[in-house]
């Protein structure tokens, strides 16, 4: 005697289960390796934007944050050191 057929409705509901979303658009680093399960809610890795750039600065004078704004251009040096 054959096992009774999941219906093609439950079959989608599990296969729409296993599609991962992200929030955004990026390249998604990952440290999983193939077979490893992950639980509901676990992270799967870093996502990064790479569609801008983010500068982050610690020991800047008062003066020059309250003469920045975002999204205002910023001139670039020609070579940028490595």
């Amino acid at each position: 005697m054959h096992a009774p057929r999941p219906s093609w409705p439950s079959l989608k509901t599990k296969v729409n289960g296993l599609i991962i979303v992200s929030p955004r658009d990026g390249q998604l680093t990952s440290s999983s390796e193939i077979g490893q399960s992950k639980t509901p809610g676990a992270p799967l890795g870093q996502l990064d934007v790479v569609d801008g750039f983010k500068v982050r600065l610690s020991d800047v004078d008062e003066h020059y944050i309250t003469a920045s704004l975002p999204a205002r251009p910023a001139p670039l040096p020609s070579t940028i050191p490595l």
